[in-house]
């Protein structure tokens, strides 16, 4: 060895680190920490702990001190002349931490465990590139699963006689350096060298290896089927050899070896998590429906497209999460098969809004869709653009499509490297109304609510999907706008989902990152939730079923005008389902208005039109979202009618198509917002014919109570003084009621299950 460090002039670094016991020896040694990144020789790079506290060193650390590195530090100058027989008591490097050699011709030596009796133990949880570093009898290494080491330019020795290497991170080993190892290497890392030799060592349960090595310390062995989930199909390597015990989890690096065949994530709804992942040749991982991965450090994959395969059904798709990367982001091969259904009916007309989650480099064609009538929206025009029949059209995987499969059911294959990272899809501002269709670009469910990931300067807030496999006449844009939705739009885009979002402004800057990525199914609704103020009517025409539906939600920073931020427009639906919106100040027509607040008379303009004559229902609910006080009227013009829909919350009317289409207008009083009532939090549950409250805010006040059904009728209202617990008669019979407690200056709402 010492040959080797006067041959390359390498300054030699002893990391004498104890894992257990005192510092003996070291007694008079500092404590140092990293602040900035920086070279090792300047002192600002660094604190020190004096009298009790860290503060501003006055010297860089040398032999002797302990020391963390949280930061990218460089060394630059020589800490030894390679005859010390101690070095660092403790070097720590934190996960945020990166240790280096200022330049290529500075190699650097790491050795433990020099003249000790007690283990001593190097932990890293950051980064390393050295030179070189042994491993000494009875030290202990372990490189945490967020650490790694690069040594390149001599031995990485590890000792025989009882030297305990864990390696849950990686250790690669370059050219022209060897890793020569005598002995016993575990954990559930990797390690790659270019150079191993071995004689009696062992490394992840493996013996006699030699040349060129790549092995993983945690892998799957398929001995009990293909199931992911089955727990006997995994290995790690421990001090004795190989064994299994658990499956991976977000702290592990696994591997699928080569030649596996097919490994299936197929626990319908349980979600797969692990730290790193690499796919060799030969071997393919399946993500059914409904089933989960979250990759969250790293993932190779050396199969191509075959080596993941994401397939999905009517209801659900599987889903991969990937690791969040905007600089170089991990973009392995695959495959998504998109389910769709559709009906040999031309006049049905089930269409589909359909993305492509690959790559913008990866040039998909028309072929993919081969059997379909393939369209695209055309943003100028506001219309579709029938894309004809070619096969070898090209598509810019930026945009959205929709398609019509002329048959039962039919699964698109979509091929190419995942998207990961920033992504930026493909829009234009050139029409008043600067309608869109945008791609989920993803391999899973998308959030537009994440609170990171997107970027939407001069957007507008809501969103628009044509509901899945829905017949073209009958049906309407399902919206959601960040707090609510109708048609059962959510604020999760499904996977192979493109969604229609408008541009509102010139200034426009839309992108997202996989942050806005997620795990959840895209059909989960929030149970239970109920918004202050909001009021939902659906329209359904009797004779064929047909629905449509609005809302008008009262909140802060809304205008009478259409909002942006909050309100979604009217999007014309089936030529043989209802058309019903609200009206804007500005005559906007609105499926989502939000209004401001307001102490007098508020009166919202509908609009209502069929294409036939029918008997039609209105069906309010929500009405127990506002303050009891508040009045919630539906006007009927036409016959001079006006609907408490608090005692009726159905109105049913025969409708001609010569109908006025201002017929119906609402009418609230006394919205004075948050100044009149302040909603707050508490708790209540129905159990022994009672219904219990708790309300700490309104403690010692009187307060009403009143129950309602789900319909918005009033089933029972009492007064009480809220002390700590208390109760009111439950109503009758069981299901869901909703609960409002009402001070002089705040409410509570919430909703309770009678058994």
């Amino acid at each position: 060895m010492t040959k080797i460090l006067r041959k390359h002039k390498q300054i030699l670094i002893i990391l004498i680190c104890f894992l257990i016991g005192p510092l003996s020896g070291f007694s008079t040694g500092g404590s140092f920490r990293s602040v900035l990144d920086g070279l090792w020789s300047v002192t600002t790079t660094w604190q020190e702990f004096i009298s009790g506290s860290y503060t501003t060193a006055t010297r860089y650390p040398v032999y002797g001190d302990r020391v963390t590195i949280s930061n990218n530090v460089q060394l630059d100058v020589s800490l030894g002349d390679g005859t010390e027989t101690h070095g660092f008591p403790l070097l720590k490097i934190a996960p945020t931490g990166n240790l280096t050699v200022i330049d290529a011709g500075l190699s650097v030596s790491i050795v433990i465990g020099v003249n000790v009796t007690v283990p001593d133990t190097l932990i890293l949880a950051g980064s390393m590139t050295v030179g070189c570093f042994q491993v000494k009898t009875g030290a202990i290494t372990l490189i945490r699963s967020t650490g790694s080491v690069t040594a390149n330019n001599c031995e990485v020795n590890i000792a025989s006689v009882s030297p305990r290497m864990v390696i849950n991170g990686s250790l690669t080993v370059s050219t022209p350096a060897t890793l020569v190892n005598t002995g016993i290497i575990y954990g559930t890392g990797s390690i790659v060298a270019d150079n191993y030799s071995g004689s009696g060592g062992s490394v992840f349960g493996y013996t006699g290896l030699s040349g060129s090595v790549e092995l993983y310390g945690f892998s799957w062995s398929g001995v009990s089927g293909g199931s992911w989930f089955t727990i006997s199909n995994w290995t790690e390597s421990t001090p004795i050899g190989r064994s299994t015990g658990y499956l991976p989890n977000d702290t592990i690096r696994a591997t699928i070896p080569p030649d596996i065949g097919n490994i299936i994530l197929d626990d319908t709804g349980k979600e797969a998590k692990v730290y790193s992942l690499v796919i060799h040749s030969g071997s393919s991982l399946l993500i059914n429906p409904a089933c989960k991965l979250t990759i969250s450090n790293s993932v190779i994959n050396l199969n191509g497209v075959g080596g993941i395969v994401i397939n999905s059904e009517i209801n659900h798709s599987g889903s991969l999460l990937l690791p969040l990367n905007e600089v170089t982001p991990y973009k392995p091969d695959g495959t998504v098969n998109i389910f769709v259904t559709g009906s040999a009916d031309l006049n049905a007309m089930k269409y589909h809004f359909v993305s492509l989650p690959v790559d913008a480099a990866t040039n998909s064609t028309s072929n993919i869709f081969l059997g379909s009538y393939l369209y695209d929206f055309n943003e100028g025009t506001n219309s579709w653009d029938n894309l004809g029949s070619s096969t070898t059209l090209p598509l810019d995987e930026r945009r959205g499509y929709m398609t019509y499969y002329p048959g039962t059911s039919a699964t698109y294959s979509i091929t190419g490297k995942f998207n990961s990272g920033k992504f930026t899809p493909l829009i234009t501002y050139t029409s008043p109304t600067g309608y869109n269709l945008v791609p989920n670009p993803f391999p899973s469910t998308i959030d537009w609510n994440s609170g990171a990931g997107w970027k939407k300067t001069g957007m507008g807030g809501t969103i628009y999907i044509w509901p899945a496999g829905a017949a073209s006449s009958t049906e309407n844009y399902a919206s959601y706008n960040g707090t609510t939705g109708t048609h059962g739009g959510t604020q999760f885009i499904a996977l192979g989902q493109s969604f229609i979002v408008q541009v509102v402004n010139s200034s426009y800057d839309f992108s997202m990152t996989n942050a806005v990525c997620t795990n959840q199914n895209a059909t989960f609704l929030k149970d239970g939730e109920l918004i202050p103020n909001l009021l939902r009517i659906k329209s359904v025409a009797l004779n064929n079923n047909a629905y449509d539906e609005i809302v008008v939600h009262f909140r802060e920073g809304a205008t009478t005008a259409f909002d942006p931020e909050f309100d979604g427009n009217k999007l014309q639906g089936g030529a043989e389902a209802p058309q019903f919106s609200s009206v804007a100040s500005d005559n906007s027509e609105l499926c989502i208005n939000s209004l401001p607040f307001s102490a007098g008379e508020i009166i919202v303009p509908l609009h209502f039109t069929f294409n036939a004559t029918s008997q039609v229902s209105f069906t309010a609910s929500g009405m127990e979202s506002f303050n009891a006080n508040v009045p919630v009227l539906l006007e009927d013009q036409l016959l001079g009618k006006m609907v408490n829909l608090r005692q009726d919350s159905v109105y049913t009317f025969n409708y001609e198509p010569a109908n006025a289409i201002d017929r119906f207008r609402l009418h609230f009083a006394g919205l004075n917002g948050m100044e009149e009532h302040s909603a707050i939090s508490g708790r209540a549950f129905a159990g022994k014919g009672k219904i219990f409250l708790e309300v700490p805010s309104m403690e010692g006040q009187e307060a009403d109570v009143r129950v309602y059904n789900t319909l918005g009728q009033l089933v029972s209202n009492n007064s009480i003084n809220m002390k700590g617990f208390v109760s009111v008669e439950a109503p009758r019979g069981t299901g869901i009621f909703i609960v409002q407690v009402a001070s002089a200056d705040k409410y509570f709402v919430t909703k309770v299950f009678n058994k």
